[in-house]
């Protein structure tokens, strides 16, 4: 008897493993995808188990993704928004390149690099890092055309992207960028980078 109770014990623990990726959010046990864990659930494994079913495939379950709370992120450091993404500010570094296109004359450039991986969005994920910029003065800084290599880009759940953006500001030094985007859900996420030059 405790054998076949450990054999169906095991089956349920695996069966509830077995559900579609049709469903953003899994209920452990909910094997038909319903929302819900009933006798119907029970059913469907020993069935699954007995060959009676086909599998309804498998699902990776990351144990303990939560998003990041902090108030402020510095280099190095990354936000990350539970099943959507992660975003790191990897490194600045102070540019001397002055466009001659430009009408602004920065006092400094700073080229941020940063990488973001798309963990869950279902649209593929773009983001840009320069919507909001404060130098070290409380002026706001603005994005610049600098000489960059590296550009962000639309990339699929699972991928990544290392790209760079070029800020100017009218003060040297510190600053902060306020970043901000949709999630796939449509809910603003916002957080705080404090970049340290």
């Amino acid at each position: 008897m405790k054998k076949a109770l450990s054999i169906i014990f095991s089956i349920i623990l695996l069966a509830t493993m077995t559900i579609g990726s049709y469903a953003k959010t899994m209920v452990i046990g909910d094997v038909n995808g319903d929302g819900r864990v009933t006798a119907q659930d029970a059913r469907l494994i020993l069935r699954i188990a007995a060959g009676l079913e086909p599998s309804l495939g498998t699902v990776e379950i990351q144990d303990g993704e939560q998003s990041t709370d902090q108030d402020v992120y510095t280099i190095g450091t990354t936000w990350r928004v539970a099943g959507q993404w992660e975003l790191t500010i990897t490194n600045v570094r102070e540019s001397d390149y002055r466009s001659e296109y430009s009408d602004r004359n920065p006092e400094a450039a700073y080229i941020v690099e940063y990488t973001y991986k798309n963990i869950g969005y279902s649209d593929g994920l773009y983001m840009l890092i320069d919507d909001t910029i404060v130098d070290c003065a409380g002026k706001m800084g603005y994005s610049y055309s600098g000489d960059i290599s590296y550009y962000p880009d639309k990339v699929p759940v699972g991928a990544y992207c290392e790209a760079e953006e070029c800020i100017g500001v009218d003060h040297a030094g510190n600053f902060t960028l306020y970043v901000s985007q949709y999630d796939s859900n449509g809910n603003e996420q916002k957080a705080t980078f404090l970049i340290e030059v």
